[in-house]
């Protein structure tokens, strides 16, 4: 098992689109948490508020936090999408998930340490950008700043819908054996068009969709009138984790290379 997690960081780390992936993750939350607290700072001092979605500081840095997950499912999907990528003529065409079940027989071990070396990326990734972007955004908001309750919990929350992604975006990749359309319909819904929040204006069952459950344990204004509790929804992210680890087992596992 520690040979298959030493191969799966190396071929991280040599995937460009993964360190484009960790620049985004580490970079945009705090970039756009920057902007928009000096923003509600100006609006505060100038009693312009018109116009804003929030004038609340409680969230400033937790509610940017959400974009971070454009980062972590690109680095999900390129480390099992680069798998299925034919190289070029001079090596015969062939797949990399042939070489690495040369090299790694065992179908079970090499998933299983992809799925840890994607996790631990992410969790690196949360640990490092948390702490910058809150830290980016109180000092935006200078004494307009609030104390940030349950520092802790929020953090962990962050970390977990983080992970969970991943692990979506892992799964999906691996179902569809292509990269693009698992990370088009993510990334555009985590930052273009919610899907989730579309689906809430139809259903209250949407607030089991991993976004909108996430929200609650990191972020105190909700977009749902009735979200579920910060405990529950963690609950549905890890049943939304360990389906999508399932997923990406059995298409590993059962499926021809």
């Amino acid at each position: 098992m520690i040979a298959a997690l030493d191969a799966e960081f190396r071929k991280l780390v040599t995937l460009p689109a993964v360190w484009l992936a960790v620049a985004l993750t580490i970079g945009l939350p705090p970039a756009l948490a920057s902007a928009n607290a000096a923003m509600l700072r100006r609006a505060l001092d100038t009693g312009r508020l018109d116009g804003l979605l929030s004038t609340s500081t409680v969230d400033e840095g937790f509610g940017q936090l959400t974009l971070g997950i454009v980062g972590v499912i690109v680095l999900a999907v390129v480390a099992v999408s680069s798998e299925y990528t034919r190289s070029g003529q001079h090596s015969g065409g062939s797949r990399q998930l042939l070489s690495t079940m040369v090299a790694m027989p065992r179908r079970g071990q090499v998933i299983a340490a992809k799925i840890v070396a994607v996790t631990a990326c992410t969790a690196v990734m949360a640990a490092i950008t948390i702490p910058l972007t809150v830290t980016v955004s109180r000092a935006g908001l200078g004494r307009y700043a609030s104390a940030f309750p349950d520092m802790l919990s929020r953090s962990v929350g962050v970390t977990a819908y983080w992970v969970c992604m991943a692990l979506l975006a892992l799964g999906l990749t691996a179902l569809t054996r292509n990269g693009v359309v698992p990370m088009v319909l993510l990334i555009t819904n985590a930052s273009m068009i919610s899907f989730s929040l579309l689906a809430s204006r139809v259903t209250d069952f949407a607030k089991y969709l991993p976004d909108l459950a996430a929200y609650p344990s990191f972020i105190s204004e909700h977009p749902m009138t009735h979200p579920l509790e910060p405990s529950a929804g963690l609950v549905v992210l890890a049943i939304w984790g360990a389906a999508a680890v399932a997923a990406t087992a059995i298409s590993y596992i059962i499926r021809d290379a």
